[in-house]
């Protein structure tokens, strides 16, 4: 078993959604590369890249020499094996040109089956931003409204996640019962690809779903579409109410998501912090925007 950390990284639903909703419903129907001129800031310092950033199916694509030498990396590119090679104290990149993989700290690294994780060639190559967020400390926002594109370091987060299992706090039963109800019914939902019942888990989803011009039925065919993509497998490890308010609680959920086609993929491990509120209607909704990942694992399948 070897330990993927990272920290503020958002599950399909939570990712999906700021995604479409960041990028517009333009962003959810592209089918082609989508080139803007889109401005690069690493550590609040603007460089220029030699090849501008790309939109391509609602991913983001920038160019992976500018940044990391803006980083401090030392960056190296074999010219003829056709591969690059950069590190730093905290991480290793490998990118091999010739079969498209790209490799963090020693390990493949894939996103999503369905995108490509490099696009171009050469020292200039563009690299998805997920790479980068990928590693312990640092991220890649695309501000959408600005045209931005912002890379920072973070300071890495030492939390002691399997410790909150044995924190459970003090919850009426009736509340206690509807909060798990809730995250049987999101992972149930997820399972079952049922964009309907996943937005009926949210919180004020007429209020949530209609922000930047998305009707409720644009972000239901928005959802349906992703299930198509990503054929997934959600099962429930742990769920324990860690704070508890009248009309909010957090709740320690623990779960694995794995490919449902391939039974020897990769399976990630997610150790979440989950936000619930409980609305007018006396019922208790997810609040995603209130969630932590605390941590994630990469596991090999026994299979």
């Amino acid at each position: 078993m070897k330990n993927l950390n990272m920290s503020k990284i958002a599950v399909f639903f939570l990712a999906f959604v700021l995604t479409v909703m960041s990028l517009g419903p333009a962003a959810a129907s592209a089918a082609a590369p989508n080139v803007k001129t889109i401005r690069v800031f690493v550590q609040s310092k603007e460089i220029h890249p030699k090849a501008a950033p790309i939109l391509q199916g609602g991913r983001v694509y920038i160019e992976f020499r500018s940044v990391v030498l803006a980083l401090g990396f030392k960056f190296n590119y074999d010219a003829a094996k056709k591969v690059i090679t950069v590190d730093s104290e905290d991480a290793s990149f490998k990118i091999d040109l010739k079969s498209g993989k790209t490799f963090l700290n020693g390990r493949e690294f894939t996103y999503s089956k369905d995108a490509p994780m490099i696009l171009g060639s050469g020292a200039n190559v563009l690299v998805m931003n997920h790479l980068f967020n990928a590693t312990s400390n640092i991220r890649v926002n695309y501000d959408a409204v600005h045209k931005n594109i912002v890379v920072y370091r973070t300071e890495a987060e030492s939390v002691d996640y399997l410790s909150l299992a044995n924190k459970e706090a003090a919850v009426p039963d009736a509340d206690k019962a509807a909060i798990y109800t809730l995250l049987d019914k999101y992972i149930q939902a997820m399972n079952d690809e049922d964009a309907l019942a996943l937005m009926a888990v949210d919180r004020s989803p007429e209020a949530y779903y209609t922000n930047r011009n998305l009707s409720k039925d644009q972000v239901k065919l928005l959802l349906e579409n992703n299930f198509l993509k990503h054929e997934l497998k959600y099962t429930k490890k742990q769920a324990t109410v860690v704070s508890y308010g009248p009309n909010k609680a957090t709740v320690y959920f623990v779960y694995t998501v794995s490919d449902k086609d391939d039974k020897s993929s990769v399976i990630q491990l997610f150790y979440y912090l989950k936000s619930v509120v409980k609305a007018s209607d006396g019922k208790w909704y997810l609040d995603n925007k209130g969630d932590t990942v605390l941590h994630v694992e990469l596991l090999l399948s026994d299979e």
